[in-house]
């Protein structure tokens, strides 16, 4: 290992001691990177997530952390160029993806999103926000593109404390959404989600009011393209 002398005393120091000690001056403490480093290895130990990548950059002093594997299921350790899932950033590469398909006249904005998403056909809509889950009326429309770029498909996020209104428990339960970012390690599949959300009546008739949703999938892009877009993201 190679070795420095620095300091008043010229003692030898190595390598990582001089990184540390540089780290120290840009502003990058030692002791609470080894604190940052705790903290997210629990996260790991406890499988809370399979693996992850931290970065802590000041001036030109960078410090990163990779943890754990690529997936639960996936043995490959975690690299400092890991692909990951983006969560709502996803939105904006599905949307572009969507509209490039409408240039290339293979979508349309007010095509029905029915042969492509199959489980959210003839659907049934709540007559109110707090009713029932049986207490419902067909939809008056069906389901577009437009509907999913613009977020008035029927159904989002609700904004209220968790078991105001009936319907929430059954969006936590078969985790759709809920009160509270879900973990990677208890998030369904993109299909078992789909299925799930067809399941549930919508919260608004389509296109009549606008509602944020933790995700949206791209199969639409991806089909119609003919997998041209083969991405798996959940947004």
């Amino acid at each position: 290992m190679e070795k420095r002398k620095l300091g008043k005393d010229s003692s030898p120091v190595s390598a990582h001691e001089l990184q540390q000690e540089l780290m120290q001056k840009a502003g990058l403490s030692k002791a609470k990177l080894e604190r940052m480093h705790r903290v997210l290895s629990g996260y790991v130990e406890r499988r809370d997530m399979p693996g992850l990548v931290a970065l802590v950059s000041r001036s030109d002093n960078v410090h990163i952390e990779t943890l754990g594997t690529v997936a639960f299921d996936n043995a490959s350790p975690m690299r400092r160029d890991t692909i990951f899932r983006i969560a709502s950033l996803t939105k904006l590469v599905t949307a572009v993806a969507a509209m490039i398909l409408v240039e290339d006249c293979r979508l349309r904005l007010d095509d029905s999103i029915e042969p492509w998403l199959p489980e959210l056909a003839n659907r049934r809509v709540l007559r109110s926000i707090s009713s029932e889950l049986d207490d419902t009326v067909p939809a008056s429309r069906l389901i577009t593109v437009r509907d999913l770029l613009t977020y008035r498909m029927g159904f989002g996020s609700i904004m209220a404390p968790p078991g105001t209104y009936p319907i929430q428990s059954l969006i936590r339960e078969y985790r759709i959404g809920g009160d509270e970012p879900m973990l990677p390690s208890k998030a369904p599949s993109m299909d078992e989600w789909l299925r799930n959300l067809g399941s549930l009546s919508l919260l608004a008739q389509p296109g009549e009011r606008w509602m944020s949703r933790e995700r949206r999938c791209a199969r639409i892009p991806d089909c119609a393209s003919v997998g041209e877009f083969s991405w798996q993201i959940h947004a």
